[in-house]
């Protein structure tokens, strides 16, 4: 036995603020984000370019793909196309 004492861990306060993306002005008390209809809108419309890879758009604004495909079955391209 080595003889050091054991001492409890130094609590470390988690409580930080939570810095919210750009197109999510809210958060819902189970931590899921809401994305502003301008932002779904917008990436919906980048994504109906031809030769636009869906999975990199998404990761290059920090969602998941299969909600960005949601938003593209839901606004399809008559939405994004009739504004």
């Amino acid at each position: 036995m080595s003889g050091r004492s054991h001492s409890a861990p130094e609590r470390v306060d988690r409580t930080h603020p939570v810095e919210l993306q750009p197109g999510v002005p809210r958060l819902r008390s189970d931590g899921k984000r809401i994305y502003a209809e301008d932002c779904k809108t917008e990436l919906v419309r980048q994504c109906l370019i031809p030769g636009t890879s869906v999975a990199a758009t998404a990761m290059a604004h920090r969602i998941n793909a299969n909600l960005l495909r949601r938003w593209i079955g839901l606004k399809g391209p008559r939405s994004a196309c009739s504004q």
